[in-house]
């Protein structure tokens, strides 16, 4: 009697692990994930179109590039402030006096004196001090309007990173909650096969830890997405989940050479040389102040004191020289050869590093995009090995729930590891553009 019983929860349970692998491998195909990249693969000039907007609205909501345009255009304002130099100086002064007292206790009568004067001054000849301090003004006044540029660009660069990031990671949460669910799959049939089969309840707690680390993976993916999501809201402003376009990345990966050629006109290099031709600037005009400087001056007045008026002019040229100043002159002088001397050394090491982190990112770029091929031929395969281990388990019984688990975990983290290639690409591509012909460029904006 009792081998009849143990015959027959025998039989149960083969029956139930029959029906509940039948049930999975049904299922499987509606959740199955196709071998194909889940973020759509787009033109990089469709991607551009679809950014521009999110990053001229960054841009124009950013206080980094507020402050910067305001430093262009003081920077403007000094240099009308030298270049006004040029012209003659005219002044006017005048006063009105009343006057009155008493002489050995007589009073005297009051007095009135009214006066007016004109000046008018000019240069006559310095030697280029004023023409170079204009161009030491102008050349700063370059730097501040090219750091403006630098700080609209950085500001577009960190906008279309992070929508990039956050295409990732919904792409991750998305990827891992399919997982997540075909885990689902997988613990109701080993709960079924459990209840009539305590034997197998080490599978069932292998299923379960394997799903709660897909749905932990899930979260860390969701809580990314967040987090992303509120620096866009302080890039783009509430609401910017409405400005987003559909998710989608781009394969393109400008020419070495290209932007290595570029990379000499970057704006950050231009804006090194701005600064050193103004330091060179403004030691020239210290070096031709320290030279005698001609001027000339005419004078005029006019007076009106009770009844008699007076009226007086007179013009003439000048020359002022200084004879020591206790060698402050050519300190001023050395120290503003050194500050130049010193940007060109520094736009030097500047100029070979941007090169070198140009070619590092093509590189990267390029190695990035491949694998993502890759990583696409082993998807199919791995697809064909998750279908026929799940077949071979559900209908046959020939593979154990761990060869079915593993080929599972094998699929799912394939399909992340291409979406972070893909991402990996279009974001070293993104900062490639930005060293060498500029991110506003390829966005196809003008400039501001």
């Amino acid at each position: 009697m009792a081998l009849i019983m143990v015959c027959a929860n025998a039989m149960t349970t083969t029956a139930w692990a029959s029906s509940c692998r039948e049930a999975l491998w049904r299922a499987q195909p509606d959740a199955a994930t196709p071998s194909e990249p889940v973020v759509p693969i787009v033109g990089e000039r469709d991607l551009a179109t679809a950014w521009r907007p999110l990053a001229e609205r960054a841009a124009e909501r950013s206080n980094e590039w507020g402050a910067a345009r305001l430093l262009a255009e003081a920077a403007q304002h000094d240099l009308r402030e030298t270049e006004a130099g040029r012209l003659p100086q005219v002044g006017l002064t005048g006063n009105l006096v009343g006057a009155g007292g008493r002489v050995d206790g007589q009073r005297r009568d009051a007095t009135h004196t009214a006066s007016l004067g004109v000046n008018v001054s000019g240069r006559l000849y310095d030697w280029g001090r004023l023409d170079q301090l204009a161009a030491w003004r102008r050349a700063q006044a370059d730097s501040a309007r090219i750091g403006s540029d630098l700080a609209r660009e950085q500001v577009m660069l960190a906008t279309v990173a992070a929508v990039a990031d956050l295409s990732r990671y919904r792409a991750h949460a998305q990827v891992y909650a399919r997982y997540a669910q075909s885990l689902d799959c997988l613990v109701a049939s080993l709960e079924q096969i459990v209840a009539v089969d305590r034997g197998r309840g080490s599978e069932l707690l292998q299923a379960r830890k394997t799903r709660a680390q897909a749905e932990l993976a899930r979260d860390v993916a969701q809580a990314q997405v967040r987090q992303i999501g509120l620096r866009l809201e302080k890039l783009l402003g509430p609401g910017y989940e409405t400005r987003l376009p559909q998710a989608a990345v781009t394969r393109w990966v400008p020419e070495r050479e290209q932007v290595l050629q570029g990379v000499d006109a970057a704006p950050e290099l231009q804006q090194l040389r701005a600064q050193a031709e103004a330091a060179e600037r403004l030691a020239a005009s210290i070096e031709a102040g320290r030279k005698p400087q001609f001027f000339w001056s005419v004078n005029g007045a006019d007076a009106q004191q009770g009844e008699t008026r007076v009226s007086n002019w007179q013009a003439g040229v000048g020359v002022s020289y200084a004879l020591y100043t206790g060698r402050a002159d050519e300190s001023a002088l050395l120290a503003a050869l050194r500050r130049a001397q010193a940007t060109r050394e520094q736009l030097e090491g500047v100029l070979a590093t941007r090169r070198a982190q140009a070619a590092e990112l093509h590189d990267a770029a390029t190695t990035a995009f491949e694998r993502a091929d890759q990583y696409a031929l082993i998807l199919r395969d791995s697809e064909q090995v998750r279908r026929a281990t799940i077949q071979q388990w559900a209908q046959l019984g020939r593979r154990s729930l761990f060869d079915v688990m593993s080929a599972e975990s094998e699929h799912f983290n394939l399909q992340v590891a291409q979406v972070n290639a893909l991402y990996d690409g279009l974001l070293s591509t993104l900062q490639l553009q930005a060293l060498g012909p500029g991110l506003p460029r390829w966005l196809g904006l003008q400039e501001p």
